[in-house]
């Protein structure tokens, strides 16, 4: 991965190697051959590589900023073995056009068309359920800055028909409750050491987390398939992922596929 000045994502992968740890160990854990993850609000690619370095994993990758998607571009072309379809808009719940904020890095996120007094640009916006209609999602990750709740709303038939689970930043909890809710979906932190999610639940104040992952309630529930531990009803097991070679002979260590260490002047 090009690491560029002032750049935040490319930066906390260079020094801290998966600085969102529990969400991006979940994506690691979970995906299996076959799987399509889909990576909303791809910035330069931190989530897009992750997922696309394991086996039999394709990326379909979501970057409205014609900046940044330059520099997601710029990384996969470091990595061309990687399999991953990057498209330039933003996703949402409708198909169209929208204003997108210019120059705030990771936080660059789409406005209502009021003055802001910052430089913007006009970008197409999508559904999810025009994009994906035909393919076996196994996750979904999104980070739109507080337009969450409209990328599930354009998702609902993908809900239906994949149940991929969720890795959302946590921006508005009560909002993407409800949103989670609608779906069927149950908030839950992943347990790395043990590779098993719980529920997420707290009294007062939400907990203070960079990501929420969200899955089918079912998933937490005793009895299914390849995804509960029958042991305990509030406890779903990740099943390991199957370890198979590359086309290049050997599987390359997700926590290191596109990350390097040169830096961009």
């Amino acid at each position: 991965m090009r690491c560029h000045p002032h750049a935040t994502a490319a930066s906390m992968m260079l020094y801290c190697r998966l600085p969102e740890w529990e969400s991006m160990r979940f994506v690691r854990d979970t995906l299996r051959p076959g799987d399509v993850f889909v990576d909303v609000g791809a910035n330069v690619g931190t989530y897009t590589l992750l997922a696309a370095g394991r086996p039999g994993v394709r990326v379909v990758a979501f970057e409205p900023s014609s900046a940044t998607y330059l520099r997601l571009t710029e990384n996969l072309r470091l990595n061309p073995w990687l399999e991953v379809d990057a498209r330039r808009a933003a996703v949402g719940d409708t198909n169209g056009m929208v204003e997108l904020t210019v120059g705030l890095d990771t936080v660059n996120h789409v406005v209502d068309g009021t003055s802001t007094g910052r430089p913007i640009e006009r970008v197409p916006i999508v559904r999810l359920d025009s994009e994906l209609s035909d393919e076996p999602v196994g996750i979904i990750k999104i980070d739109v800055e507080g337009l969450e709740p409209a990328v599930l709303a354009g998702a609902r038939g993908l809900f239906q028909r994949c149940r991929p689970a969720l890795v959302v930043e946590w921006n508005d909890p009560v909002r993407l409750g409800e949103s989670f809710a609608e779906i069927g979906y149950v908030a839950a932190r992943y347990l790395p050491d043990e590779s098993r999610l719980v529920p997420l639940t707290w009294t007062g104040s939400p907990p203070r987390i960079q990501n929420v992952i969200a899955v089918p309630a079912d998933w937490l529930e005793d009895g299914a398939p390849g995804r509960s531990s029958a042991s305990s009803p509030d406890v779903a097991t990740v099943s390991p992922a199957v370890v198979s070679r590359t086309r290049h002979g050997r599987e390359p260590d997700p926590a290191r596929v596109g990350v390097g260490v040169n830096e961009a002047s």
